[in-house]
């Protein structure tokens, strides 16, 4: 069923959908939207509900959709490629990695990587694909660190500093990236929210303490 609200908060639109087609090269993507939703069972319990989306990709030469998509929305990697995260029910985590080809109008899955949290806002592709953001714990001594790997590979490319574990029944943690290169994650463990950004190329750190909690999402 269609969900006003979400759609209309949720619906992105490509900045290629700017350009003339005549600039574009076939298969360019020039929009990518949810066009509905339904409300389903949660992956990480069976006593919470979420939304999935059909997320709809149009380019110069066609139209397709891809079903079950979740939070955070898909993110347009270049002209011709849309990766993003969807259900799936065989997975660890309920979640996999979706990338559609425009060029060939196809969608292949890569594995959720195993150590990620299994929240709704924990975890972030970079706006070019290639690497994934989010939080995973560590042990000796117990806690959670921030992680980047380069997608597809999974090679960890950066490891923040070490937070408390949070024992938490909600989602207590935010990540986003800012730019293809710099990137922010927040941990609201022991009612203190803390963040760790920095940058991937200069192989930069910086950790701080947020006023309240990030409305990134």
């Amino acid at each position: 069923m269609t969900h006003g609200r979400v759609l209309a908060l949720a619906l992105i639109t490509a900045p290629q959908a700017c350009r003339s087609a005549d600039r574009q090269s076939p298969g360019a993507v020039v929009q990518a939207a949810v066009v509905d939703s339904v409300r389903r069972k949660a992956w990480w319990s069976n006593d919470d509900s979420m939304f999935a989306y059909l997320f709809e990709i149009r380019t110069t030469a066609a139209r397709d959709t891809v079903r079950d998509v979740i939070a955070p929305l898909p993110t347009i990697a270049g002209d011709t490629v849309v990766i993003g995260l969807t259900v799936d029910d065989t997975a660890e985590h309920g979640r996999s990695i979706f990338v559609f080809d425009a060029r060939r109008r196809r969608v292949q899955h890569e594995p959720f990587p195993s150590d990620a949290w299994p929240g709704l806002t924990d975890f972030s592709i970079s706006p070019d694909g290639e690497h994934l953001l989010y939080t995973t714990w560590v042990s000796h001594p117990i806690g959670e660190v921030a992680v980047i790997r380069r997608r597809p590979s999974g090679e960890i490319v950066v490891t923040g500093p070490r937070w408390p574990l949070c024992e938490c029944d909600s989602d207590l943690h935010h990540a986003r990236w800012v730019t293809a290169d710099s990137f922010e994650i927040a941990s609201g463990a022991m009612g203190v929210w803390e963040r760790v950004s920095g940058s991937i190329s200069r192989h930069s750190l910086h950790r701080d303490t947020l006023r309240a909690e990030p409305q990134w999402h």
